[in-house]
Order: C-alpha cells, then structure tokens, then sequence
C-alpha cells in the first residue's frame, strides 16, 4: 500500500546523504577550514519546500471530512 513511499524514501536517502556530506564540506571550505553542525541546515529548506509540494496534491484527492459541532443540551 505504502511502495511509493516507499520507493521515494530510499530514492531521496541515497541522493541526499551525498548531497548532505558535499555541502559541508563546501560550506567548511568557505568558512575557512572550520565545519559547524548547523551547515546541515541548509537541507532543510529545499526539503521543506518540496515535502510540502508532495503533500498538497494528498489534499485534493482526499478533502478533510466536514466538521459538524454539536451541542449537547
């Protein structure tokens, strides 16, 4: 039931975790030699972007059911 997901997680992980070691390394060379965690940050926004664009289209085919309050007296 899951296989896209699937398919798209292991597709993603083996294109990022490269992705993810070569800008450090880059964002080190600019910062003269010196690596700092938050370099790995940067990922983090073309990741948002993109999982929010993946999730839009689940909103169309599946709409959220009416909410209907009651009131009990």
């Amino acid at each position: 039931m899951y296989t896209g997901a699937f398919i798209g997680a292991l597709a993603g992980l083996s294109i990022i975790g490269p992705l993810a070691d070569w800008s450090a390394k880059y964002l080190a060379k600019i910062n003269k030699g010196i690596y700092e965690p938050e370099f790995r940050l940067f990922l983090v926004i073309p990741q948002t972007i993109t999982g929010c664009l993946g999730l839009f289209p689940l909103t169309l085919w599946f709409p959220p059911a009416q909410i209907i309050l009651t009131v009990d007296v």
